[in-house]
């Protein structure tokens, strides 16, 4: 398997139906919290991965 293959299997391991209930959770956390200022969502979106083990990076997640 390339570098490039192994890459992709992580993201695809990554976004698996955990990853993606994990997101709507921070997105919701989010847009309680942080109203319109996009750095406010940016901080409560990734402190919300933090608090679920969830090793993503911001780049991962936009």
């Amino acid at each position: 398997m390339s570098s490039s293959e192994v890459d992709k299997a992580e993201v695809t391991n990554k976004w698996d139906n955990d990853g993606h209930m994990k997101l709507c959770v921070a997105l919701n956390e989010a847009l309680i919290a942080a109203d319109s200022s996009a750095a406010k969502q940016s901080e409560v979106i990734m402190a919300s991965f933090a608090a679920s083990n969830a090793t993503f990076t911001w780049e991962g997640v936009r």
